[in-house]
Parts: structure tokens; sequence; C-alpha cells
């Protein structure tokens, strides 16, 4: 029974990792305690019982804080696609295969181009990923 509520476990937790929106973490927490549980008694109906209920009691409990969580961190991906197409300053020079600085409402950003751009030179941004922006030269 052991191995039965490990390969579960591992299970849902290929599930949560396979998934950008949260699907399975009440139940991995589930799995993992009745995994535990599972070294003491070998009886199906016990251990399901203790998954499933646990599982249920888990989501009932921390959903709300779950998805508020969420939405503040969707909130993010939103804010980050405002900054592609807005004008910044460049604060440390930007050459090709290079990364420099720019600033953008205050804030600093990692910055690569395919060109040389100097200090103070207007930019605009093209592109992000993982947090770097992608610049080139501002046009009028």
């Amino acid at each position: 029974m052991v191995y039965f509520w490990f390969i579960i476990l591992m299970i849902l937790i290929s599930i949560e990792f396979a998934t950008k929106k949260i699907v399975a973490i009440w139940f991995i927490v589930s799995a993992a305690f009745t995994f535990i549980l599972s070294f003491f008694t070998d009886d199906f109906t016990i251990l399901f019982s203790f998954f499933a209920i646990g599982g249920y009691i888990m989501y009932v409990l921390t959903k709300e804080i779950v998805f508020r969580r969420l939405e503040e961190y969707n909130g993010v991906d939103e804010v980050i696609d405002r900054i592609i197409g807005k004008t910044a300053i460049v604060n440390e020079k930007i050459e090709p295969n290079r990364p420099g600085q720019v600033s953008i409402d205050g804030k600093i950003w990692k910055a690569t181009a395919d060109e040389t751009l100097p200090i103070s030179e207007l930019v605009t941004v093209i592109a992000i990923d993982d947090n770097i922006l992608t610049v080139t030269k501002w046009k009028k």
C-alpha cells in the first residue's frame, strides 16, 4: 500500500507541474499525509477516506487564499505586457550580446539589443523574455 500512495503522490505532483494552473495542490498535501499514514495501516478504506476527506478539507480551508494569490500573480503578467511598446532610457551601455540597463517609470530593467546603444539613449521595448527586455532605438 505504501508504494501505491507514493505513486499517487508522484502522479499528482507531475500533474501540478505540467499545468500552469493550480489543480492538484490540495490533493498533493493529502496524498503526502496518506503516504505517511500508509506505513501504519494497509486498510484501503481508511487510507482512501483520509486522502479524499483531507484533500476536500484542504481545498475548502485554503481556496480563497490560493485564488487571491493567483489573481495577484496574473496581474504581474498584465503589467509586464504593458511595458512592451513603452519608451525607456538607457542607464548602462547596451551592446549586441552584452546586456545593459534601462529605466522605465523609475524601475531598472536588464536589457539587450541588436545594436550598440549609449547611455541616455531613448529606446523602445519590443519584447520581454525572463524579465530581460529587448529594446531598439527609439524612432519619432
